[in-house]
């Protein structure tokens, strides 16, 4: 097992409906080839992370990363470290730093 290797994919998200019905239970899926694929991928991996424009304290827009599965927002999310908050500020290195141990 190597710990010193990450890979990391990107894509888009798109929204998707619950069931194929129109009942305002949307969520948000990756945008990857493949209808399976998109929906079966954040199984396989240990960190799903989600950049989202955030509302501050004071009104402003700022980024932030969506990290836990059970989110106000319904991004795809997913934290098998069990290091990380819901919300946490967009700095990559700071949060691979979170999720390996250190403050």
């Amino acid at each position: 097992m190597t710990r010193n290797r990450h890979v990391r994919f990107w894509s888009r998200v798109r929204r998707g409906d619950l069931l194929g019905l129109d009942n305002n239970n949307t969520f948000w899926i990756p945008q990857i080839e493949g209808t399976k694929i998109s929906v079966e991928i954040p199984g396989v991996l240990d960190e799903v992370i989600s950049m989202i424009p955030y509302k501050n304290e004071h009104g402003q827009l700022e980024r932030k990363f969506v990290c836990q599965t059970l989110n106000r927002g319904g991004f795809p999310a997913k934290d098998r470290s069990g290091r990380l908050d819901e919300i946490e500020d967009a700095d990559l290195g700071k949060l691979l730093k979170k999720i390996k141990g250190g403050k």
